[in-house]
């Protein structure tokens, strides 16, 4: 009697064991399904207006503001639904922001476009730690991409005000 005992209670525990991984596969699974995955159409589907740079603010800002440019080139591969670079490691972000932070040029160097510059390095940061985790449901994924989108944006809108507003070269001298 002792013998089949021994046999039974550990024949128990494979079973109990086997069920729990097989319970454990499905769940993995479904987080990382397909329904997960961010396309262009969702990209698309964001209706955020997009407020390009004037060229002759391009020329300006390409010129003296390299970082601001890769900033640009990483919210185009957004719109390509290509989200890589923001869910890879926090090093290579870091490596891009401060450089971004500390070189704004002096002549966009205003409050108003300073503060639009921490905004959107606050929305990178926050959108490279909702999109490294992968429990994060697609519509709180989309929504912090949507909030980056409308703060680049916003600095665009700045950028151009702010060389309209120089460009007027009214003398307030009487």
């Amino acid at each position: 009697m002792r013998i089949s005992y021994k046999w039974f209670i550990p024949v128990l525990i494979l079973v109990f064991c086997c069920k729990k991984t097989k319970h454990e596969n499905n769940i993995a699974n479904d987080f990382t399904s397909n329904s997960q995955t961010i396309t262009i159409e969702d990209i698309n589907a964001l209706g955020v207006v997009k407020q390009p740079l004037d060229q002759v603010v391009k020329d300006s800002i390409f010129s003296s503001w390299k970082a601001y440019h890769q900033i640009l080139t990483q919210t185009d591969f957004i719109n390509k639904a290509d989200l890589a670079f923001f869910e890879s490691d926090l090093k290579s972000i870091s490596k891009l922001m401060k450089p971004f932070n500390d070189s704004i040029p002096l002549c966009f160097n205003t409050n108003g476009i300073v503060s639009r510059a921490k905004v959107v390095t606050s929305f990178i940061y926050k959108m490279h730690s909702t999109l490294k985790l992968k429990s994060i449901s697609k519509k709180e994924r989309l929504d912090v991409v949507k909030s980056y989108m409308e703060s680049v944006t916003n600095l665009n809108y700045q950028l151009n005000k702010k060389f309209e507003y120089d460009s007027y070269n009214i003398d307030f001298k009487e």
